[in-house]
């Protein structure tokens, strides 16, 4: 597991920001001194008939947002696209698609600097599950509430890894 900073240092800031709010200083001020910016939340409800991948990136794109996470993404969908967890670098296209509606199990990924990488998991009429790598043509039923995070201090970038034949995170801090 990676750190974005050594064990130790994490402590000894946490301890920092414990002591001064034992102080009384405001919280928002240690944070930023110790960490750079607070992450900012960003609530949307999707209606029936958005594409939930091009409704976030249009989101991320006309807010200019860098590095979101998503926290939470709950509702329904008439229409599914997956790719499946059998594509590799031979084979990108494993793609499952559903014309049949389904319940939002989860949603997990980042969006950032024009790409994404989401998961997504669902339950059918029967409670069924299925989930793969989201990608467009996943058509809202009745609604999508989703919960992200943007963490302004970052900036999530796409870099072709040969080992795994995918453009995966290549993130940066801005701030140190």
């Amino acid at each position: 597991c990676l750190l974005p900073m050594p064990h130790a240092e994490a402590l000894l800031r946490l301890g920092a920001l414990a002591t001064a709010c034992a102080a009384g200083v405001a919280l928002h001020h240690v944070w930023s001194r110790l960490w750079g910016r607070w992450p900012r939340y960003h609530v949307l409800r999707l209606r029936p008939g958005d594409d939930i991948k091009d409704c976030l990136m249009q989101y991320v794109e006309l807010n200019q947002l860098t590095a979101v996470a998503v926290v939470t993404c709950v509702g329904s969908l008439q229409k599914a696209k997956l790719r499946l967890a059998n594509a590799d670098r031979h084979q990108k296209n494993q793609v499952g698609q559903w014309d049949e509606r389904f319940e939002i199990c989860s949603l997990v990924g980042t969006l950032g600097a024009g790409a994404c990488h989401l998961h997504m998991s669902l339950a059918n009429a029967e409670g069924h599950c299925v989930g793969g790598h989201m990608l467009g043509g996943n058509v809202v039923f009745t609604t999508a509430e989703v919960v992200l995070v943007d963490l302004p201090d970052w900036v999530f970038h796409r870099k072709f890894d040969e080992a795994t034949g995918f453009p995966e995170l290549a993130p940066v801090q801005t701030v140190s």
